[in-house]
């Protein structure tokens, strides 16, 4: 019998193929016959298409397989993502299809075409959908989606449900399994009230609009099947009072991050502990950021026989980690503050035995050797534990030094700590650490056999510090901590880890081009995952850098090479004494781009260290609040800065802003929620103190009345605008009309132009002033067919053109086209069935179009009140169209629409 090849076996090329990222199984379909049949399935069960903006090159860039390639193996997908653009792929049914992602998709066609909704009726498999600044929804979706056979995971996030889509909403979520809603505002929330989420199983909600805090809280109340629920909102929302006794018998996981320090709060969160399991106990895991008082740890108490992990960040009190340590048999993972060692005196031996991860803070006076010794033996007895983490605190910031791992304190009775594979002693600045010596380093090294890394300070004197790593070093134990990190050469940006798999294939980010800085460390570092990380012995060879919701400790090195930094939601468990965006920014001397997104904690020191960075040019915030104390430093930071992105950020006080003058400001980019329209005129008076703006996006409400502000002032070299707004006021127009003639001190000169509403006579004449340099114009489907038909007939270096309809009719009155350097053209022609002469003027218009790459044509059917399109048939005149030799796409809108080319 012949040896069978271990790839036929399905558990072994499922292992390997976690491993390799796209270019790799790339390579093995090539190899042969039987790795072809192998890794195809694995090559094509994920896949990430769109584009991404290539920051340092200034444009954009379109990632992703080829249509044709994704028509063929679509029965093969499984995970299916789309970054800012469908790329036509809304044309396929994909049977297998059972997650799938749009960020950020804008569908230019309007409500005739939506591709989301295309595409999620054309996945009948579809188990888990994620939509992420998707504000474009149609009633008819959502009542889709409630009865979508197998949908039962949905995750929303920055988006906006209008009350018009609320009933489909609701009906939506009450047949889901789990829901996560990250910064979503429901208009009319309340409506909520009378449904019951029988359903649900899991509930994340995180946002920072308190006014609707009490209508999520009131869906937690009425999802009485719940097992694990993270709240990441301003307060409790008065739960107790809402509640009515209600309880959740089957939860099991709880995550809290809200403030809780006074009486309501702490009342309510009483109530949620005491509610869990009819009082009877049975939370698992329990993770809570802010302090608890006295009410909040009896009712957890009530839990301890059950809990597995506790994570109450560094503001623990010492007595709730005492009774977690003392209480809770079953615990395995513990991550709490600082504990008096000298009341551990008191008490007994710890039970919680089975713990692998401990994160605490020991505070022990110098002079009590005893206490060393109890603790010790405390420690002694934690014989499974994989990872212990003791940060220390500074005798300057008023607390006592911790355990010093020494054989002359005692070091020597942790013998039977087998299992321990990682030692951390915090950061790497304070004063305070372990003081080990060369002799217990190499006590470690002898007896703790399984220990790969050793990280923080090891010894005050440096010598004797530069000496321990070396022995720790020659025996393969690492110093630096592990973490995932993006190594680009341009902004199209991966992440990297091997050899460390990540078990779930379907999470699986495998190579590929990724859009935002979430998507860069998708995989949390744990104490316990230590064989799968990059060295930081090789950073110094990185240019970007991007963490997600923790720094994982890289605060503590400096990063020569580093270009772009980019912290997402980085939340600072060490308080205001330890500034964690703020020693990044410092240790990265190189920076030009600097990216925050969901950071509220900042201090003026912050703004003012920014502002004096020698090379920081970009700077991208997105979902905060600039407080009114720091407000002087960022305005003195954006005076220096080339270009600024602003997604959804409050300012309070902006108006501090108008006696500045900001003449180093090339590129301007600001969207401003539709619920907070108070500060667009501050937004728009920065505007107008940029002269020397070269790009500029504006998406809010309206234009906040430029041109009463204006004082008659000039962008003379603006070459791209990109205006969303609503423009249907005569106020709106005149503003609009405003701005495109102050372009150029009114003599033209815009390059890119692009709006997704109306325009009228008056800004369609301001326009007319850039005909002659206009490369690249988008302006949505609902234009008017006269300025369709002045672009055509007037913009001779015109490459890109997406507009609404145009009457055919009317082009018959008009001379010939001259924009003959046309690549891409996204039209809607009207032509009345009858008028098959003029069928064949639009033909020959079309040929002189010799450059055209791709061509877009959508059609209305009659039922909505519209002629038909153009035919593509050789009797209505195609054989005319022989020379357009460059054509590569060609695109005749949703595939359901009645009417269509053939």
């Amino acid at each position: 019998m012949s040896p069978q090849d271990p790839l036929e076996i399905q558990e072994i090329a499922d292992t390997v193929a976690r491993y390799l990222e796209v270019k790799d199984l790339a390579r093995c379909v090539c190899v042969s016959k039987g790795w072809h049949d192998t890794f195809l399935p694995h090559r094509w069960r994920v896949i990430r298409s769109g584009y991404t903006y290539m920051g340092l090159l200034g444009r954009y860039a379109q990632f992703g397989p080829h249509r044709d390639s994704v028509h063929k193996h679509r029965h093969l997908i499984q995970d299916l993502s789309f970054i800012h653009d469908i790329n036509g792929l809304d044309k396929f049914d994909y049977p297998n299809v059972r997650r799938l992602e749009f960020d950020a998709i804008c569908s230019s066609l309007g409500p005739v075409h939506d591709p989301i909704m295309d595409l999620t009726t054309l996945t009948p498999s579809l188990v888990d959908l994620r939509l992420e600044d998707e504000d474009t929804q149609q009633p008819a979706f959502w009542e889709m989606l409630s009865e979508h056979p197998h949908l039962r995971t949905l995750t929303l996030e920055k988006m906006q449900i209008k009350s018009h889509a609320i009933p489909g909403f609701w009906k939506t979520c009450m047949n889901l399994e789990s829901l996560r809603l990250d910064y979503v505002d429901i208009e009319d929330a309340g409506c909520s009230g009378n449904r019951i989420f029988d359903r649900l199983r899991s509930l994340s909600i995180a946002n920072a609009n308190t006014m609707i805090e009490p209508y999520y809280m009131n869906m937690v109340l009425q999802s009485p099947r719940l097992k694990s629920l993270a709240w990441d909102v301003g307060t409790l929302a008065r739960v107790k009072q809402q509640s009515m006794n209600r309880h959740w018998p089957h939860l099991s996981r709880l995550f809290i991050s809200c403030n809780v320090s006074e009486v309501e709060d702490e009342e309510d969160l009483t109530y949620m502990l005491e509610a869990i399991g009819n009082g009877l106990g049975g939370l698992v895991e329990f993770e809570s950021n802010h302090p608890m008082e006295a009410q909040s740890p009896k009712a957890l108490s009530l839990h301890f026989s059950t809990l597995v992990k506790v994570d109450l960040g560094s503001r623990s009190e010492s007595a709730i980690t005492l009774d977690i340590l003392y209480s809770c048999p079953r615990l395995e993972v513990l991550r709490v503050g600082g504990v008096d060692v000298q009341k551990m005196a008191e008490r007994g031996p710890w039970v919680c035995q089975q713990l692998r991860v401990l994160e605490i803070r020991f505070e022990i006076p110098d002079s009590r050797q005893d206490l060393r010794l109890l603790l010790f033996e405390l420690l002694s007895t934690l014989t499974r534990l994989e990872s212990l983490a003791m940060s220390f605190a500074d005798t300057d910031f008023g607390g006592t030094h911790g355990l010093r791992l020494r054989l002359d304190d005692g070091l020597d009775l942790l013998t039977n700590l087998q299992q321990l594979r990682l030692l951390d002693f915090g950061p790497s600045y304070m004063k305070a650490c372990p003081q080990i010596g060369v002799d217990d380093a190499t006590w470690m090294v002898k007896n703790w056999k399984r220990l790969k890394g050793v990280y923080g300070r090891l010894n005050s004197d440096e010598a004797v510090g530069a000496q321990l790593k070396e022995i720790l070093k020659s025996h393969g134990i690492d110093t630096f901590r592990p973490f995932l990190i993006s190594h680009t050469t341009t902004s199209i940006q991966t992440s990297h880890v091997s050899p460390k798999p990540t078990g779930d294939t379907g999470d699986r980010r495998h190579g590929g081009t990724l859009s935002r800085g979430q998507r860069l460390c998708k995989m949390r570092l744990r104490f316990q995952d230590l064989a799968g990380y990059i060295p930081s012995s090789s950073m110094a060879d990185h240019s970007d850098l991007s963490l997600i919701h923790k720094l994982n400790e890289l605060d503590k090195y400096d990063y020569p090479n580093v270009r772009c930094l980019k912290l997402d939601a980085i939340f600072n468990a060490l308080g205001s004494a330890h500034a964690s965006i703020m020693d990044l920014t410092t240790l990265t001397p190189s920076l030009v781009d600097l990216q925050l997104t969901g950071e509220y904690r900042q201090r003026p020191a912050f703004w003012d260290m920014l502002s004096e960075h020698p090379h920081l040019k970009t700077l991208t915030l997105s979902n905060m609040l600039i407080d009114t104390h720091v407000t002087p430093g960022f305005w003195k930071t954006c005076m220096k800065l080339e270009s600024l992105r602003l997604n959804y950020v409050n300012i309070e006080d902006a108006g501090c802003s108008r006696d500045k003058i900001f003449d180093r400001m090339r590129s301007l980019s600001i969207a401003i929620p539709s619920a907070n329209t108070m500060i667009e005129p501050h937004y728009m008076d920065m505007i107008l103190q940029s002269p020397r703006l070269e790009s500029l996006e504006w998406d809010s409400v309206t234009l906040a009345t430029v041109k009463q502000q204006s004082l008659n002032r000039h962008w003379p070299h603006l070459r791209k605008l990109f205006i969303s707004c609503d423009i249907y006021e005569a106020e709106d127009e005149v503003d609009l009309s405003y701005v495109l003639e102050a372009i150029g001190n009114g003599c033209g000169g815009l390059v890119e132009f692009e709006s997704n509403h109306p325009m009228e006579t008056q800004s369609n004449k301001a326009l007319s002033f850039h005909f002659s340099t206009l490369v690249r114009v988008d302006l949505g489907y609902r234009i008017g067919s006269t300025i369709a038909l002045d672009l055509l007939c007037s913009c001779p270096k015109l490459e890109v053109l997406r507009v609404g309809g145009i009457d055919v009719q009317k082009m018959a009155e008009r001379g010939p086209w001259v924009c003959q350097q046309l690549r891409a053209l996204k039209i809607w022609f009207e032509i009345p069935d009858s008028r098959q002469d003029l069928r064949l003027l639009l033909f020959e218009r079309l040929s002189t179009l010799t450059r055209l790459e791709s061509l877009a044509i959508s059609f209305t059917d009659a039922d909505f009140g519209s002629t038909l399109g153009l035919r593509l048939r050789l009797d209505d005149g195609l054989g005319l169209l022989a020379n357009l030799q460059q054509l590569r796409l060609l695109d005749f809108g949703s595939c359901y629409m009645k009417a269509c080319s053939p």
